[in-house]
């Protein structure tokens, strides 16, 4: 082993560091998907649906920015789940 070359530990740690970030990332998001989509299922009189895109309305475009969270049912949330995480993924 050479004087130059750094402990091998220290290099292992540092590779995969970012790895664990963009894991951690990513399940942060879908899982506020997820516990939005359960909040709204649990708690109806919240009326999240409201928050969804409406057309043709200036107030309706909040909705693209929420629109990632709000679901109509459990099968388009579980849909959604496997091609967000590998998307999701390769964006990272």
């Amino acid at each position: 082993m050479l004087a130059l070359d750094p402990p091998s530990g220290a290099r292992r740690a540092s590779l995969f560091d970012p790895l664990k970030a963009r894991i951690v990332l990513l399940g942060l998001f879908v899982g506020s998907m997820w516990v939005t989509f359960l909040v709204s299922a649990a708690l109806p009189f919240l009326h999240l649906t409201r928050h969804g895109v409406v057309p043709r309305t200036p107030s309706g475009l909040q909705g693209v920015l929420f629109a990632p969270w709000l679901h109509a049912s459990l099968f388009h949330i579980a849909s959604n789940t496997p091609g967000l995480l590998v998307l999701g993924w390769l964006c990272m």
